[in-house]
Order: structure tokens, then C-alpha cells, then sequence
């Protein structure tokens, strides 16, 4: 499994969002109370957002904020959980 850093898992996860609901940087900006240079530095993985603010995105998009901070591209496998 390839790694991805915390910065790029965002970064795909916001684009792909906002490209889904068709959402500008500068709409979302207005949204959530940053820059427009904020949300262009959080695509560009140049900064990460504080955990307010993804709490902000999670409730903006109406996901979890696991779809704004985990990777989507990797199927998680369930693990059997062995009482001793």
C-alpha cells in the first residue's frame, strides 16, 4: 500500500468533494470563515487545516470527518476480533 502523507489524503479528499458538489474555493472560504488563499494552501497540501475547521467541512460536505481525513481509495478488510 502506497503511503500517502495526512496533508495529501485531505487535499484529494476536499477536491473531490467540492468537485461533487460543485463548490468553489471561494464559496467554501465564505462558508467556513477562511481565505480563499487558506483553502488554495490546504489543496495545494501546503497547510493543514486545525481539527475545527475539519469539523467545519465534515458539516458543510454532510460527511463524517473521517471522508475529510482518511484515505477513500483503500478498502478496509474487518478484522476478527479472538477473545483469550
Amino acid at each position: 500500500m502506497e503511503y500517502k502523507s495526512a496533508r495529501k489524503i485531505l487535499s484529494e479528499n476536499l477536491e473531490q468533494l467540492m468537485k461533487q458538489n460543485n463548490v468553489t474555493q471561494i464559496e467554501l472560504s465564505e462558508a467556513i470563515g477562511v481565505s480563499q488563499s487558506t483553502i488554495s494552501n490546504w489543496i495545494k497540501e501546503l497547510k493543514y487545516p486545525r481539527i475545527g475547521k475539519v469539523e467545519e467541512l465534515a458539516e458543510y460536505f454532510n460527511v463524517p470527518k473521517s471522508r475529510i481525513t482518511e484515505r477513500q481509495d483503500v478498502k478496509r478488510e474487518e478484522q476478527d476480533t479472538i477473545a483469550a
